[in-house]
């Protein structure tokens, strides 16, 4: 799996730091969420951000808008 939360965040203007201030999660860790320097997320912070985002950019977002799956030899 692979976060695709910085072009999500770069197509509605939003900056990372916006993101944490409006879903409760640390500047940094959205930082690592972003630059997918993460192993893994729990349900609870991908609600966070899919609950923040759909505030900030007016829109119902799914978990297939910001995680990706990536198959070997992909990325």
């Amino acid at each position: 799996m692979q976060w695709r939360l910085e072009q999500v965040l770069s197509e509605h203007r939003i900056s990372a730091y916006r993101l944490a201030k409006e879903s409760g999660l640390t500047p940094q860790a959205v930082h690592k969420i972003v630059h997918n320097r993460v192993g893994g997320v729990d349900f609870g912070t991908l609600e966070r951000i899919l609950s923040a985002l759909e505030r900030l950019t007016g829109k119902r977002l799914e978990v297939g808008d910001v995680l990706e799956v990536v198959r070997d030899g992909q990325e």
